[in-house]
């Protein structure tokens, strides 16, 4: 009896140890996700309404400040604690253009006249503090290893800057160079000029009239007239995934992610590089932007057909599942629009 008793003890161990295990590697896996993604998905953030990410999080203006759904609790709060705030000159507030995630950073950029503040806070948005201000344009937020890089347009011309948490500034590409597109890969920044010619590091991979560039588990990608390629770094080649034009794609583990039109409507839709063909994701009738992917879900800030209907006074945060069963969570002046499990099922 007792050795049963020990039997069962011990598998009741080891399936607890198989659970944490296989949570662990669920949360790692994630977290991955997450890194390779998230960074590169800041959400066409170069005007207000912007969409931003963080492993937690997701971070979106309304009702003049900025707000944060909680991934777990599915639910959201305002990022400025005081109730009585009327969020005209908080750093959430009406003045803030621009929220990135980094790491353990979130980065909050306050447009005040002709001048930028940019303020760096924990990933809930508390204890903010002012690093770093200035007179030039912050457009193009991108986050990495509590480092936000964005590009900036001088009085001598564009250029590509980064500053971290304690507010060291930094010109990664002078304007000499001419930057345009960018993003941050495990090699150091790789960046387009104004003719498209591709640099990594200031030296130059590939000259094809490159209008978009990301990085993702370990390769750059980037698409010009003839479609999406990878940069082999290795073989110092590339090689084509995708032998059309995509409009805000974006590199994924399931596939390429992107933005489509059926019917005359907008849509999500995703393309796989090996069957070289494409499914839709999700297809509700709405005004698709400034979406971003997390590994798991797609969140977007989207008008709605009834959001247009009533004025945009009664705008909801939707869930979408897989099958296209679609959810309102509770009323709000805008909408934002969850995808769950975007790449799944």
């Amino acid at each position: 009896m007792k050795n049963k008793v020990f039997i069962l003890l011990l598998l009741a161990v080891l399936l607890l140890v198989s659970c944490t295990n296989d949570r662990e590697m669920a949360e790692a896996q994630l977290k991955t996700a997450f890194e390779e993604n998230a960074v590169n998905i800041a959400g066409f953030s170069t005007i207000k309404n912007s969409v931003s990410n963080s492993l937690h999080y997701v971070y979106y203006f309304e009702d003049s400040c900025v707000k944060a759904y909680d991934k777990t609790e599915k639910a959201s709060f305002s990022l400025c604690r005081d109730k009585n705030c009327t969020h005209e000159n908080c750093v959430y507030g009406e003045k803030c253009v621009i929220v990135a995630f980094g790491g353990n950073v979130l980065f909050s950029v306050l447009q005040q006249g002709a001048v930028y503040e940019i303020y760096a806070a924990g990933e809930d948005g508390s204890g903010s503090v002012k690093i770093y201000e200035t007179e030039a344009d912050i457009r193009k937020p991108v986050c990495r290893n509590d480092v936000l890089y964005f590009y900036s347009q001088t009085e001598n011309g564009a250029e590509i800057v980064s500053i971290d948490s304690t507010g060291k500034f930094s010109v990664c590409v002078s304007a000499e160079n001419r930057p345009l597109e960018f993003c941050i890969t495990d090699k150091g920044l790789c960046y387009t000029d104004r003719f498209g010619d591709l640099y990594l590091n200031d030296a130059l991979i590939v000259s094809a009239e490159t209008d978009y560039v990301q990085f993702f588990n370990g390769s750059i990608y980037y698409s010009n007239s003839g479609g999406i390629y990878r940069y082999d770094a290795s073989k110092e080649e590339s090689v084509i995934v995708c032998d059309g034009m995509l409009s805000d794609w974006v590199i994924t583990a399931g596939g390429i992610l992107y933005s489509a039109q059926t019917d005359g409507r907008m849509c999500i839709a995703l393309y796989d590089p090996v069957a070289k063909s494409g499914r839709t994701v999700c297809d509700v009738d709405a005004d698709y932007e400034f979406w971003l992917f997390d590994g798991t879900n797609i969140y977007t800030m989207a008008e709605t057909a009834e959001d247009k209907q009533k004025a945009l006074d009664e705008c909801r945060i939707i869930v979408v599942r897989p099958d296209g069963s679609v959810t309102p969570v509770y009323e709000k002046q805008r909408s934002l629009l969850i995808i769950e499990n975007a790449i799944g099922g």
